[in-house]
């Protein structure tokens, strides 16, 4: 499914209007809204056309929220109150999070996802099974790759995570992974990420270069 990418709360709605017209969804980046205003945000979940998702990017995965951990954990336990379909959590918000939100009984999806922004890391094949060591409806891993070879070893990655019906999005950032980025749902990529429009792509242009 393609989710567009919104970094500005009151331009909720055209990228809802987008999303309807291609059967999508939409992401919000509330790392990049200028407020975090729980009642507006549960009023725009009320009115929602599509299926979407809440995500609070620390700058260490390459997002702008710069609060604690502790911080983090508290509003996303906040915007889980307002019944987000899908909820991405950072691994690096800890083992025991992640499971006590997964033991509530909510019908909200949750993305565990790991991001790379720097190639000092370890192989692709190496990083999964921490990743999927977490609990989660889907996983994801975004890295900056070292090398083109890495989009190869991503693209089989996807695959075999379809084929063995895993829900999987995996997301090479910069240059080298704009036809991974535009043609993952050909791929097997449960989620694809598309900016909503030029100012949401500029704000994210690590991802989208």
């Amino acid at each position: 499914m393609k989710f567009f990418v919104v970094t500005d709360s009151t331009r909720i709605h055209q990228a809802e209007d987008l999303a309807q017209n291609l059967n999508g969804g939409v992401e919000w980046r509330l790392d990049c809204f200028k407020t975090l205003d729980m009642d507006y945000l549960r009023s725009q979940a009320l009115k929602a056309k599509t299926p979407f998702i809440c995500t609070l990017r620390s700058e260490e995965e390459g997002g702008y929220f710069k609060g604690s951990i502790k911080k983090q954990q508290d509003i996303l336990m906040s915007i889980l109150q307002i019944h987000p379909p899908f909820l991405d959590l950072e691994i690096r918000l800890g083992r025991d999070f992640l499971l006590e939100i997964s033991k509530q009984k909510i019908k909200t999806k949750i993305i565990s996802s790991l991001h790379y922004m720097d190639i000092k890391r370890s192989s692709i094949s190496k990083i999964l099974p921490h990743l999927f060591s977490f609990p989660g409806d889907i996983h994801k891993l975004a890295i900056m790759p070292k090398n083109s070879s890495e989009n190869l070893e991503m693209i089989n990655t996807i695959r075999s995570a379809k084929n063995n019906n895993t829900p999987f999005v995996g997301i090479i950032m910069g240059p080298l992974g704009r036809k991974l980025r535009e043609k993952g749902l050909e791929y097997g990529n449960y989620i694809s990420y598309l900016p909503a429009n030029q100012s949401d792509k500029i704000n994210l242009s690590t991802v989208f270069p």
